[in-house]
């Protein structure tokens, strides 16, 4: 799945007051690579991997990222419901 745009994943993580540690332990990759989005170096990630991030920022999928393969049908429960992380104090 590819990232929509980055400003996106900035202000969602911005509004949620969600710094970029804690939206990669919540959606199980390394700040490193949440750094990579936010910095334009990266652009796609698999579908398991952008529902957990969307999933953590209280969003549904396509708000962040672009279907660029066929979903497979058991990856419907993966894209499914959202929750959101705590905020950060």
């Amino acid at each position: 799945m590819r990232l929509k745009s980055v400003e996106t994943l900035r202000a969602l993580m911005n509004q949620e007051a969600v710094s970029i540690g804690s939206l990669a332990a919540s959606s199980g990759c390394s700040k490193g690579f949440i750094s990579h989005l936010l910095a334009g170096r990266r652009r796609s990630c698999t579908a398991a991997l952008a529902a957990r991030i969307s999933s953590a920022l209280g969003v549904p999928v396509t708000v962040l990222f672009e279907i660029s393969k066929p979903v497979p049908a058991d990856a419907v429960r993966i894209l499914g419901p959202y929750r959101r992380i705590q905020r950060r104090e």
